[in-house]
C-alpha cells in the first residue's frame, strides 16, 4: 500500500469517527479539510479554530488517533 492510499484510509477513519462520535456534519468537515489544505495547517487544529470541536474533544480525538495506531 502506498503512502497516499494509507493516508486516505486514515483520513476516512477519522472522518467516520468525527461524524459518528461528535456529530460533525460533512459540510463542516469539508470546510475544515479545504481550509487545512489551502493554509497547509493541521486538520484538527482547523476544526478547533473554527469552533467545530472543543479543546477537550480535540484531546479525545488525538487519544483515539494514537490508540488506533494511526
Amino acid at each position: 500500500m502506498n503512502n497516499q492510499t494509507q493516508n486516505d484510509f486514515i483520513l476516512n477513519d477519522l472522518i467516520y469517527y468525527l461524524e459518528n462520535n461528535y456529530g460533525l456534519s460533512q459540510e463542516s468537515i469539508e470546510l475544515a479539510l479545504n481550509y487545512s489544505k489551502k493554509e497547509n495547517a493541521p486538520f484538527l487544529i482547523i476544526l478547533w479554530n473554527f469552533g467545530f470541536i472543543s479543546t477537550i474533544q480535540y484531546e479525545k480525538i488525538l487519544k483515539w488517533h494514537f490508540d488506533n495506531n494511526f
